[in-house]
């Protein structure tokens, strides 16, 4: 079996490319887009459909019917203006969905990317579960959508000694999405400390000059950095807004689960999936007027009973996923 494989954008998810090759399945990397600057503008948008444009024109003169081309982290609108352009069928290329159901959801443009690159015979693959009540509206047909667990990497040995009650970490969005977190925190009538873990620690802190709670920042540039602010904290806020993250899949859960630390989470369907299979390591709140009992269910469970955090990363590491993985590719040939 032999399957190409394009990185884009991150490397989150490569352990997916490591999956593959101890399945037998050859990877072939392709440039990714990490490097592409300004971060944002049109200048940024130019550059990445070129990027795609680039792709697409290696892809086409590689496919063949022998091959799948595995390819994560694209864009929609480009990959679509692509394919199009060079005339690439999809019948042996299998595209992870991350971000891009999401931004279908959410624009009229990419609703009509994602549903051209279905029509092209695609296959589309999930992460935790397919949206089985979105198939019919985006043209999607069953027997062509995939869906796998969110990697998780084996969890730390290291016993961590949590200083702090709760922890948010992640990419400060200044402008009062991060703020408007740390005050639902704040509320908590147990909450005593916080840690705020970013790699724009600086706009972090300057919003929260004012804080009546004790803050603790930390950079977490540095890997090292990122892995102490999870364990410093006994339990993480992943606190993502509903049009980002309704319908799409966390890394920093994953990330959670591997420095052992509870998450509380909004009761989205495919986050709360991750959460909560196969066994949960955190909770989830549906509103805000339930997010105080929730937190503090969640602190009493995890002094308590705690949670089998190594049963749940073992149902979601390299050797579960190989199996899923070799199927989905064994049903596309």
């Amino acid at each position: 079996m032999s399957v190409a494989g394009t990185n884009f954008f991150h490397d989150s998810l490569s352990d997916l490319e490591g999956i593959c090759e101890s399945a037998g399945v050859k990877m072939a990397y392709h440039v990714g887009l990490l490097d592409v600057i300004p971060r944002r503008g049109l200048l940024r948008q130019y550059r990445i459909l070129v990027k795609h444009l680039k792709f697409c024109w290696h892809l086409r003169k590689r496919q063949s019917s022998e091959e799948i081309q595995f390819i994560r982290e694209f864009s929609n609108i480009p990959l679509w203006i692509g394919f199009r352009l060079f005339g690439i069928r999809g019948d042996r290329i299998c595209l992870l969905i991350h971000h891009n159901f999401q931004w279908a959801l959410n624009r009229k443009l990419n609703r009509v990317a994602f549903r051209s690159l279905q029509r092209r015979g695609c296959h589309f693959l999930f992460f935790e579960v397919i949206p089985e009540a979105y198939l019919h509206d985006f043209g999607m047909v069953s027997g062509r959508c995939h869906a796998i667990p969110h990697p998780v990497k084996e969890p730390i040995s290291v016993e961590a000694a949590p200083q702090y009650t709760a922890g948010l970490i992640g990419t400060w969005k200044s402008g009062g999405e991060s703020l408007k977190a740390f005050r639902q925190l704040s509320s908590v009538e147990s909450m005593e400390s916080i840690l705020v873990g970013a790699s724009n620690i600086e706009e972090a802190k300057g919003e929260l000059e004012a804080s009546p709670l004790p803050v603790e920042f930390i950079d977490t540039t540095l890997p090292d950095e990122f892995d102490r602010a999870f364990r410093a904290c006994r339990l993480v806020y992943l606190a993502y807004p509903q049009s980002h993250y309704h319908y799409r899949a966390s890394g920093l859960l994953s990330d959670a689960v591997r420095n052992r630390v509870p998450v509380l989470i909004p009761d989205y369907p495919v986050m709360h999936q991750q959460m909560s299979w196969p066994v949960p390591v955190g909770k989830a709140f549906s509103d805000e007027q339930s997010f105080a009992k929730i937190l503090t269910a969640l602190l009493k469970d995890r002094d308590t009973t705690g949670f089998d955090f190594d049963g749940h990363a073992a149902a979601r590491g390299a050797s579960a996923l190989r199996i899923h993985m070799k199927k989905i590719f064994e049903e596309m040939l």
